[in-house]
């Protein structure tokens, strides 16, 4: 008898593993803050045990192995043996990633990286110690595939640019300097929770059946027919509404004519002949018209009926499609985490509204945008705790993350009360980058100023670091928004914090459009992206330096013609009344001119193939009750189309005809001539130097563009160099950027405050990210 196939079963072993270590780090997270929570240990203790038992019997030994050493962990944890530090939370987090990695891999025949040995000898020691030292520091697992962490991410950190955080040696091991003490995350749940109470016990799981996602698109997308064969039904209802309206009227215009002809003299057997045909007429009238009454009646009930059983259908089948944000929101407490201890920040995460609803897609979609917004929070919004107690707020600043649904939308929203966005410094950052000149960004109003953080390239950060400062993240989260059919919404207070809305459609099955017509041609514009049809009495528009513009909610914005834009030629005619779409943010709408406002209804949107994917005016087309097919605009491009033929860019200094000249001091030879190749074969003029004090030396005597400069080097260490070149030299404006091996942000901060502009870690070191540093520094 053949041995059993057992990789039939590693599809669901991976799904289950999922699962399972979805639970344990939600669990191990909440006893961290909650570590009497003993349900919560009890969850994660089974849900341990059950990936143990299913490794073992695929034959999985090393996962076996790892999960058997951390549940005996968690045993010893449960009997009240040893006590959860976050050092060693720090390895069952591992340990979880580790685990899921290798259920991913094995499900898709691939091979891991997955040093088992080490996390499994890291926890015996742990469990040897019990409780009263610190656990080895361990590497975390490899990341698992995309596909994993579809259904969960555990693993979610910042990205690997990110500098590791700092971790306690282990016993016996000297360190070589002092450990910063990473900073507390708190995450606040429902009030129940907060008050100490357990949380209730989970609802008892309902009968399931996996679906293929493509036979439920396929679904999805029957039903989406379904709805516009709805519409043509109610066309077909108003169509014989009509006939019954004309019938009306001809069996009216026959009695009339009747009337008419009998006052008429002539032969009795002419006016019988007459008589007896328009008697006909008025019989064969009346006849028709009760007909059609009988008809339109029945089809009107049908309709009806058909009416309900499709919205019952759609409910039914947009529920499959829709699910809780808690799984956009899951690995976000981990991400916290990290980046908070990274960062050295003390952070309360507040989760609210985990129960909303939303598409599959777009809770697929938003997972990194959404890590974006998290990451800025927490480095440009939350202050470090000493710069807090200076303004007098409490060490620990709060992150809100929240969600909930209105009027066919969702709102998922991430607030902090930090230090604020500064309109004048964004307005100065967009000038020093050239995305704005300098008279346009004084016309610019504070609310519109914060636009500006949603453009490609745009930073405020003080230092560009491996963390943050590169001007990468807002632009991708609204690009992702309004790939959904959503927008974004900004707003700031100096001082008091900052919140980013996501306002996106709840369902990607149907949308809501709105109809306009430009040239003779239809276009829908998707409603979630506006902010509201106008209709705009022609004398009101105002010429402002050569600009139309037009109030709107005590607002000016600018009017544009829709047809320009899509270069189309326009048919408009002069109007006392004009038609117009208004797009954007509140804090800076466009107004777009359109020659009417047709229809504001729910369709199904199409792709347009792979022959137009290329384009970027148009997201889709749709086809209306007619059979006429409207393309479905992006507002996302009318609006840097309209900004960028309606803005002034700063006009650019001519390039020199040398090419910019580099400073390199590092005592390293190995390094320094690296980095002199790097920079060379980029096409740069480059000098070094072999210290700091010989790098001061040829400051003092040339002229260089940049300085990129070692930290720890002999005689004169970077920071010294800097400060120097900042006090001693007076160059307050070249850029420096500093290479070393020092990653913690203590080193980061001192290299800020001796006036680098940019921070490299040497074991995150890229030659594309020194380059692309350099030309931010430099601007070109």
């Amino acid at each position: 008898m053949s041995d059993l196939d057992l990789s039939a079963f590693f599809g669901q072993f991976r799904d289950e593993t999922a699962d399972n270590v979805r639970r344990l780090i939600d669990g191990l997270l909440v006893l961290e803050r909650q570590p009497g929570d003993r349900p919560t240990l009890d969850g994660i203790f089974r849900a341990v045990h059950t990936i143990k038992g299913s490794a073992r019997m695929l034959g999985l030994a090393e996962a076996g192995k790892l999960a058997h050493t951390m549940e005996s962990v968690l045993g010893e944890m449960r009997a009240g043996q040893l006590s959860l530090t976050r050092e060693l939370n720090d390895l069952l987090l591992a340990g979880g990633d580790m685990l899921l990695a290798m259920a991913t891999a094995v499900a898709s025949g691939t091979k891991v990286d997955a040093d088992v040995d080490r996390i499994v000898a890291a926890l015996e020691a742990a469990s040897a110690m019990s409780g009263h030292g610190a656990p080895a520091p361990v590497a975390p697992a490899p990341p698992p595939p995309a596909s994993a962490r579809a259904d969960v991410s555990p693993a979610i950190r910042p990205p690997s640019s990110s500098p590791p955080a700092s971790t306690p040696s282990a016993p016996g091991v000297s360190s070589g300097g002092s450990t910063p003490k990473p900073a507390p995350v708190a995450v606040a749940r429902p009030e129940a929770q907060r008050a100490g109470v357990p949380p209730s016990p989970p609802p008892v799981s309902r009968p399931t059946v996996r679906v293929r996602v493509d036979r439920l698109d396929r679904l999805l997308n029957t039903t989406g027919e379904l709805v516009v064969s709805r519409q043509i039904d109610r066309e077909h209802q108003s169509a014989l509404d009509e006939l019954v309206r004309l019938a009306i009227r001809q069996r009216r215009l026959l009695l009339a004519l009747t009337s008419e002809v009998r006052l008429l003299d002539g032969q009795s057997s002419v006016r019988q002949t007459v008589d007896a045909l328009l008697n006909q007429l008025l019989n064969g009238s009346e006849r028709v018209e009760q007909r059609l009454r009988t008809v339109n009646e029945e089809w009107a009930a049908h309709t009806a009926r058909v009416a309900t059983l499709v919205d019952d259908l759609e409910a039914e089948v947009m529920a499959t499609r829709l699910q809780p944000i808690a799984g956009l929101f899951a690995p976000i407490p981990r991400a916290v985490r990290e980046l908070a201890r990274a960062l050295g920040r003390e952070v309360e995460l507040v989760i609210e509204g985990e129960a909303t609803e939303a598409d599959r897609k777009i809770i697929e979609s938003l997972g990194e945008a959404l890590l974006h917004m998290v990451r800025n929070a927490i480095d440009h919004g939350l202050e470090p705790p000493e710069e807090r107690l200076k303004v007098g707020k409490p060490a620990q600043g709060t992150l809100r993350l929240s969600a909930h649904a209105h009027s066919g939308q969702v709102y998922i929203t991430v607030a902090d009360d930090g230090r604020g966005m500064d309109s004048a410094a964004i307005r100065a950052s967009a000038v020093r980058k050239g995305m704005i000149s300098a008279e346009d960004a004084a016309l610019l109003g504070d609310e519109e100023a914060l636009e500006l953080i949603f453009q490609p390239g745009f930073s405020t950060s003080t230092m560009i670091t491996d963390i943050s400062g590169r001007g990468v993240g807002l632009d991708v989260v609204r690009s992702v928004v309004t790939e959904l059919g959503g927008r974004v919404e900004i707003s700031s207070e100096l001082g008091k914090g900052t919140a980013i809305s996501l306002v996106l459609p709840l369902t990607l099955l149907t949308a809501r459009v709105i109809i306009v017509g430009v040239a003779g041609q239809m276009y829908a514009i998707p409603s979630s992206a506006c902010l509201g049809g106008l209709r705009i009495p022609a004398s009101s528009v105002a010429t402002v330096e050569g600009r139309p513009m037009v109030e709107v909610q005590d607002r000016t914005a600018p009017l544009v013609s829709l047809a320009d834009l899509l270069r189309i030629p326009s048919r408009q005619q002069e109007r006392s009344l004009l038609h117009a779409v208004l797009i954007g943010s509140h804090g800076r709408p466009l107004a777009l001119l359109v020659d009417d406002l047709l229809d504001e209804r729910e369709v199904v949107i199409k792709s347009l193939g792979p022959l137009l994917a290329g384009q970027r005016f148009c997201n889709g087309a749709i086809i209306l009750g007619d059979g006429r097919v409207a393309l479905l605009l992006n507002t996302a491009t009318l609006l840097d189309q309209a900004r960028e033929s309606r803005s002034r860019l700063a006009s650019r200094a001519e390039q020199p005809l040398r090419p910019p000249r580099l400073l390199v001091a590092e005592d390293s030879f190995m390094t320094r001539e690296l980095i002199r190749s790097i920079l060379q074969s980029a096409g740069y003029e480059v000098e070094t130097a072999v210290d700091g004090l010989a790098a001061l030396d040829k400051l003092r005597a040339g002229t260089y563009d940049l300085l990129v400069s070692d930290v720890e080097m002999p005689h004169l260490t970077g920071y010294e160099l800097t400060s120097r070149v900042r006090e001693e030299l007076g160059f307050r404006d070249l850029p420096v950027i500093l290479i070393t091996s020092l990653s913690r942000e203590e080193d980061r901060r001192r290299g800020l405050l001796a006036g680098a502009q940019a921070y490299i870690v040497k074991s995150q070191f890229d030659q594309s990210n020194l380059l692309e540093t350099i030309r931010q520094l430099l601007g070109r």
